[in-house]
């Protein structure tokens, strides 16, 4: 599973290598820290899963989230932010996020996620059904 990385913190993109580096069929198709580098390299790189921030350089992740949804709806998003806000989470799930997090305390749930998402796309019936054990 590729993942691309788009946070503006080199300390927490540097957290989120160290994590996926340690999951089985994980590889960092790319990074970036601000709004054109994101799009630009998600378009070029085509991952399966995208980590976003809402808060980038050069604009706001949800236009990221729209250009990706636009371009690549295939492409997993999971929107991480330190304001996780109401009317963020609802602009968010709107422009087709499909997940929400809050940075301080969903943080860890990124691994199970991925894990998820890893086990369905190895089921094509079941994309949208969690794992049942």
């Amino acid at each position: 599973m590729r993942v691309f990385l788009v946070e503006d913190s080199p300390l927490l993109r540097e957290e989120l290598r160290g994590a996926l580096s340690g999951m089985d069929d994980v590889e960092i198709a790319g990074e970036a820290d601000n709004v054109q580098d994101a799009e630009q390299g998600v378009l070029r790189s085509r991952p399966h899963v995208v980590i976003l921030d809402i808060r980038l350089a050069g604009g706001s992740g949800i236009d990221v989230l729209r250009t990706i949804k636009k371009k690549l709806p295939e492409v997993k998003v999971i929107v991480m932010t330190n304001y996780p806000l109401f009317q963020y989470r609802v602009m968010c799930m709107a422009r087709g996020a499909d997940y929400f997090l809050d940075k301080h305390k969903e943080y860890s749930h990124i691994p199970e996620i991925l894990g998820r998402l890893r086990w369905a796309e190895n089921r094509p019936g079941l994309r949208n059904e969690e794992d049942p054990s």
